[in-house]
């Protein structure tokens, strides 16, 4: 399963900004995707808050896949910064830290491996911690919720 939706968010990756929302039989996937995207020294929201529904009495899991891909070309340095997802308003394990990835990409996991039953909300945020701008040529972020049996 997780071989399929890398398939399928790496084929749609690329086009203009995109949300998308599906069920599979034991849970619930969300994928932000989008180009051409300026990120500021700061703190920069990505996606609009999603909910996410853990339906099963035993819960549910959380997987938080992102990745950022930069204009190497006019930007010239490594990409670093914060990616940090939350949940319920609570930042994603292993918590919030600085990355620094290559000159064109940067990826972050994060997860919840214990949800209650219930709704959840999630949203991911970017710290540019220096006054650095980078021009993110395209990105794409996949929340995959995992209902325990």
């Amino acid at each position: 399963m997780r071989a399929l939706i890398a398939t399928v968010a790496a084929a749609l990756l690329c086009g203009p900004a995109f949300a998308e929302s599906f069920n599979f039989s034991s849970g619930q996937v969300v994928t932000h995707r989008a180009t051409d995207l300026q990120l500021v020294a700061g703190v920069n929201k990505i996606d609009r808050k999603n909910t996410m529904t853990c339906t099963s009495d035993a819960g549910c899991s959380l997987v938080i896949e992102t990745q950022f891909n930069a204009d190497w070309v006019h930007d010239r340095f490594a990409m670093q910064g914060i990616i940090c997802t939350y949940v319920d308003e609570v930042a994603a394990d292993p918590g919030c830290r600085e990355e620094v990835g290559t000159e064109s990409t940067l990826m972050s996991f994060q997860g919840k491996p214990s949800l209650t039953k219930g709704t959840h909300v999630v949203h991911t945020t970017f710290t540019v911690p220096s006054e650095e701008n980078f021009h993110i040529l395209n990105y794409q972020l996949v929340y995959t919720l995992y209902q325990h049996q």
